[in-house]
């Protein structure tokens, strides 16, 4: 019972920042970043002990500062284009999409924890990633996102059980990331296949049983597609029924 009352207890919390995130979207850029980066890490977290989530914090903090220092021997991107691009954060009723954000995390959040009590946060963090109070977008994403992952995952089991050299694990890597910032704005879905391969790889790099690898595997892909249901219902299903009722 208390592990349910926990469970119960983190998905409420996770709605109400879902919530107040869409709200601050329409109103301050902190509110998207909160919504696109902050919301699905703070989601991530929910797999790993206290020790790990603070060792990738500091993993991700200095891996901004790096990305940052990186990005000054670029020109910067227009800022009406930056803009533009925060726009599919904003949704024109932000207390409805607030609480459809909310309730689509919420309720990975306990499929999650029952699903997959090892990582029960992935489910989550893939719906969030495909939310957006745009139906064609959540449309798109969901399909050719929830292949893309499972593509990227199949790669990153198959490298592992190739038992390279870590050298050359570490080159396939780099090139995977290479093709994803370099095919960022094709539209080929390339960088959902990318991340998925990146991450998988790091967190089988150290299994040696081709059966928990296969395993693991398995069971991300399956809270990707739970992910990507979930947030077609939320975000496509919901909206479309509500917009219906509305115009009647």
């Amino acid at each position: 019972i208390g592990r349910i009352d926990s469970t119960l207890l983190i998905a409420l919390v996770i709605f109400v920042i879902a919530f107040v995130a869409a709200i601050g979207a329409s109103r301050r850029r902190a509110g998207v970043i909160m919504t696109a980066l902050i919301l699905p890490a703070l989601t991530v977290g929910l797999s790993y002990d206290n020790e790990t989530a603070l060792s990738l914090f500091f993993a991700f903090a200095l891996g901004s500062l790096w990305t940052g220092l990186m990005t000054l021997f670029w020109p910067e991107t227009n800022e009406e284009q930056s803009e533009k691009g925060m726009k599919v954060f904003v949704a024109d009723d932000p207390k409805l999409y607030g609480l459809l954000l909310g309730s689509a995390a919420a309720t990975a959040i306990l499929i999650g924890f029952n699903f997959d009590p090892q990582f029960p946060g992935w489910a989550a963090t893939a719906t969030l990633l495909i939310m957006r109070p745009l139906g064609g977008m959540v449309k798109s994403r969901g399909m050719w996102r929830a292949i893309a992952t499972v593509l990227g995952s199949v790669l990153a089991v198959i490298t592992i059980q190739l038992v390279v050299p870590e050298f050359v694990t570490a080159l396939l890597v780099l090139g995977v990331m290479v093709l994803a910032f370099g095919t960022l704005k094709s539209g080929w879905w390339l960088v959902p296949l990318c991340t998925a391969y990146f991450i998988l790889t790091m967190n089988l790099l150290d299994i040696t049983s081709a059966e928990v690898v296969r395993e693991t595997a398995w069971q991300r892909i399956a809270d990707n597609l739970i992910g990507a249901g979930i947030a077609l219902l939320f975000g496509l299903a919901i909206p479309t029924l509500i917009n219906k009722y509305r115009k009647n």
